[in-house]
């Protein structure tokens, strides 16, 4: 699946943005790191879900559900 994720940002407490740009810069590239990975882990569970689909349908329904 070639999804493309652009950075977000993430709007963080004052108590964060207290600690300065590089407190700020670690917590927005572990936010970032966070979201690759959940959307790998989403994207390897929605294939072991897949698996249960006939082979010729699996493409239909991943259009159905969004992948």
């Amino acid at each position: 699946m070639g999804t493309r994720f652009q950075r977000r940002t993430v709007e963080l407490p004052d108590g964060i943005t207290a600690l300065g740009p590089d407190a700020v810069d670690t917590v927005h590239t572990l936010v970032h790191q966070a979201e690759r990975r959940q959307a790998a882990e989403l994207r390897d569970a929605l294939d072991r879900t897949l698996k249960i689909v006939p082979r010729p349908l699996r493409g239909a329904v991943k259009k159905v559900v969004g992948a």
